[in-house]
């Protein structure tokens, strides 16, 4: 029982990552990523591309300050309309308190209503992201 509890305890306190973006992304991750998400074979893959990165700004767009401050979500939105080829260098900064792990991801999973879960599930959690485009 000690250690269901202490498995049911653990999760993600803080993160960080840094990465420079000068082609990896569209020889490792651009070809999966575009089979998975461009599944409309009617409209052409920028239009898709497009279509998609307004959607994901609009959800950043939803999330409060204390969890995506200003400054971070310009930046992370400069970085979404970057793609798909991004060039320059991103950092991100999570810190979560309490933790994210199973029992802070469970009711989102399970939940019928997934935007108040998110919200939820975000409660202590702030995201800093930086992007430094290439000139």
């Amino acid at each position: 029982s000690t250690l269901q509890a202490s498995a049911a305890t653990a999760g993600l306190r803080s993160l960080q990552m840094r990465t420079t973006f000068d082609g990896w992304f569209e020889a490792y991750l651009a070809f999966p990523l575009g089979i998975t998400l461009l599944t409309d074979f009617d409209t052409a893959p920028e239009a898709q591309v497009a279509r998609l990165t307004e959607e994901a700004v609009a959800f950043l767009a939803t999330l409060p300050e204390t969890v995506l401050p200003v400054a971070s979500r310009d930046a992370l939105t400069a970085f979404l309309r970057s793609l798909p080829t991004p060039r320059g260098t991103a950092q991100l900064q999570l810190s979560a308190d309490p933790v994210i792990g199973v029992a802070r991801v469970s009711p989102f999973m399970l939940s019928s209503d997934p935007q108040s879960a998110l919200q939820a599930a975000l409660d202590g959690v702030t995201l800093l992201f930086t992007w430094a485009p290439d000139t």
